[in-house]
């Protein structure tokens, strides 16, 4: 997590309500690339995230979120929460904020939630930044919660126990670029390549962890790679495959008895400065190497082999 400094902080008070299309896509123009960030086997699917700017509704450069979801479960929809995460330019993590998406009538199984029906009140309200908003360059969305009827709750990182319909395809909102950001395009593939070049297991209070060194090969331009890019895949018990997203804070650590003396010290599994979980968001230069570490967090799942654990792709 960032460490906010009084000094930059932003206050960003963006209360609408949002009643057509027309309104939603008022400003997409001036936007920031907004990318869907993986959130494997929710019962909610994010299928589109839109950041852009609201000079043309209230006079401000606040930025403001909207976002498209599917239910993919068998429960009725009451709403569901965004996890927000802005980048400055060079794709360091400058704030984050959450905010609570309630649909108008609860969202029956299966069906398809458009963001001009759902009324915000501040997706980035009171959010606190590290940096000037003149620095945002990109923005990413993230499924963190959701409610369901029958007091059902789910929750970012804890499985769900229910039937799942078929993962939607995710598009990246490309709003063309504002504040410098570059522009992309929808489906637009990873402007690099990895390969896993070692991995090994712990096991942290009864769950499997997997560690995975990964060599970065950078492409054609500077790309910029996040944990929430990277997911394990490995097969069951029960002949079945689960993919895992990567963590997005510090590997576990342990504690070792100090050789100087009867005192403890923290030890790391994982190398601090290639902890990808740690540092959050790297830039990989144009034809450049990079190496890093990701770690996954497997869990109490039953796997045919722990040791098949190098599967790592890109999201």
């Amino acid at each position: 997590m960032p460490v906010f400094r009084p000094g930059h902080l932003a206050a960003i008070v963006a209360v609408l309500v949002i009643s057509s299309a027309s309104a939603a896509d008022a400003d997409t123009q001036n936007g920031w690339p907004t990318r869907i960030e993986p959130s494997p086997n929710a019962p909610v699917a994010l299928t589109r995230c839109t950041s852009y700017p609201l000079q043309a509704m209230m006079g401000s450069g606040s930025p403001i979120g909207v976002s498209d979801a599917v239910n993919r479960s068998n429960k009725f929809l009451i709403s569901y929460t965004i996890r927000w995460t802005l980048y400055d330019h060079e794709g360091s993590v400058m704030g984050q904020s959450t905010f609570v998406y309630s649909p108008k009538e609860s969202l029956a199984p299966g069906d398809a939630l458009r963001a001009q029906n759902v009324q915000l009140a501040g997706a980035f309200s009171n959010i606190q930044t590290t940096e000037p908003l003149s620095a945002l360059g990109s923005v990413s969305c993230r499924l963190q919660a959701a409610t369901f009827e029958g007091n059902r709750e789910w929750a970012y990182g804890k499985p769900w126990n229910g039937k799942l319909s078929p993962l939607p395809r995710p598009e990246l909102a490309a709003n063309g670029g504002g504040n410098g950001a570059p522009t992309q395009t929808n489906g637009a593939p990873p402007r690099f390549g990895l390969n896993v070049t070692n991995a090994w297991n712990d096991m942290v209070q009864g769950s499997l962890v997997v560690h995975c060194a990964i060599d970065i090969q950078g492409g054609s331009s500077d790309a910029t790679l996040t944990p929430q890019m990277l997911v394990l895949t490995m097969q069951l018990a029960n002949g079945a495959k689960k993919t895992y997203g990567a963590m997005t804070q510090a590997a576990p650590t342990y504690q070792k008895l100090n050789p100087l003396g009867q005192t403890t010290q923290t030890a790391y599994e994982v190398d601090p400065k290639n902890d990808l979980g740690a540092i959050g968001s790297i830039i990989v230069p144009a034809h450049g190497a990079v190496h890093i570490i990701a770690t996954f967090l497997v869990g109490t799942d039953v796997v045919a082999d722990p040791n098949a654990n190098r599967q790592v792709a890109l999201q």
